[in-house]
């Protein structure tokens, strides 16, 4: 099969999950009604990071491709990695399980793809909810977890790093802007993510259980290697100066201890007045401490993950499981990157 033969979809929709028995559901629901007026349905793939619960049974009842691969690491970026090669369409979206898509967004945003050739990725306003609370206060449209790419740009910049555990989406564009293209957002909105709020004690947790604390290391060594440091560290700066901060201060205990301990107390003076403006410009030393305390425990991961040798995409090995019991057409699948399998099978 060649890819002449694929049928013309214009959009591929790929939603990628670990343990969202919860959201699943929701989200999928919401691409159906937002595509339901499409005149060519979309290529809807759930790639399944290995979940341990219900996700790919409840996936599976709809009309959809539900894909689960197994692999070290599991990450966002390596689901969109494979959701990529499992499709085929000109233009594809990226949504994360946790999230439901906004009607009439994706019509917008196709029409703007449509009419500029420059232009490899747009994304929209993002609500998030969180105990079932939506804040719309702090709605962004920056990239994250949901996004509308061009294909050509994804093949000609490389795609998504599947080794990169956090910061993966800006690591892209930023590879995107190097090879010509721009990226866009819009003002309508694009998405509602379930979530939990970044600076809580749980938060904190799941930042740390995940890696993704470590993933501006990963993307600064990565960037390093391809000649884009400067522009990433530009983006992650708070945890680069935090990093700087953490260095600066192992080396004046080391002149405490054989010169002079007044480096060391100009250090801590630093770090007190620091501090004290977060707490003024957050109105909370509650939130300002969770932001310090991610700050420095993201900068310490990040030293670590920036000292290991980075892996290249092309080396990501991976077992992948086509589930039933909604059987998909295989003209759908990429033959030429990977095979449509019902048993597990291994990848690389």
């Amino acid at each position: 099969m060649t890819s002449s033969e694929v049928p013309p979809n214009e959009l591929a929709i790929v939603i990628i999950t670990r343990n969202e028995a919860a959201h699943i559901a929701m989200c999928i629901e919401s691409v159906l009604r937002a595509t339901a007026a499409f005149p060519t349905k979309p290529d809807v793939v759930v790639v399944d990071s290995d979940s341990s619960d219900a996700t790919t049974t409840i996936a599976a009842r709809y009309p959809v491709r539900v894909f689960r691969y197994q692999a070290s690491p599991t990450s966002a970026a390596a689901g969109r990695w494979i959701g990529t090669r499992l499709t085929n369409a000109p233009f594809v979206f990226f949504l994360d399980g946790d999230c439901q898509l906004s009607e009439g967004w994706l019509e917008v945003a196709l029409a703007k793809l449509s009419a500029d050739s420059t232009l490899g990725v747009i994304c929209g306003t993002r609500y998030n909810i969180v105990n079932g609370v939506m804040d719309t206060a702090n709605a962004t449209a920056a990239l994250g977890g949901s996004a509308l790419y061009r294909r050509a740009a994804l093949e000609r910049s490389g795609g998504f790093n599947p080794f990169i555990i956090g910061g993966e989406e800006h690591e892209l564009r930023v590879r995107l802007e190097a090879h010509g293209y721009r990226a866009s957002s819009t003002r309508e909105l694009m998405s509602l993510h379930h979530t939990m709020k970044k600076e809580t004690p749980r938060g904190m947790w799941r930042r740390y259980r995940t890696g993704m604390q470590g993933g501006p290391g990963q993307v600064l060594r990565v960037a390093l290697r391809d000649g884009l440091f400067l522009q990433q560290a530009r983006y992650f700066d708070r945890y680069v100066g935090t990093a700087a901060y953490l260095l600066i201060g192992i080396l004046t205990f080391l002149l405490a201890i054989s010169v002079s301990a007044l480096p060391t107390i100009l250090w801590a003076l630093v770090g007190v007045g620091a501090a004290l403006m977060l707490v003024w410009r957050r109105h909370s030393a509650r939130e300002a401490a969770f932001i310090v305390l991610d700050w420095v425990s993201g900068a310490i991961a990040s030293i670590r993950s920036f000292a290991r040798q980075p892996h290249h995409p092309d080396d990501f090995a991976f077992n992948l499981e086509e589930i039933g019991p909604f059987v998909s057409s295989p003209n759908n699948a990429r033959e030429t990157d990977l095979p449509v399998v019902v048993e597990p099978t291994a990848c690389r």
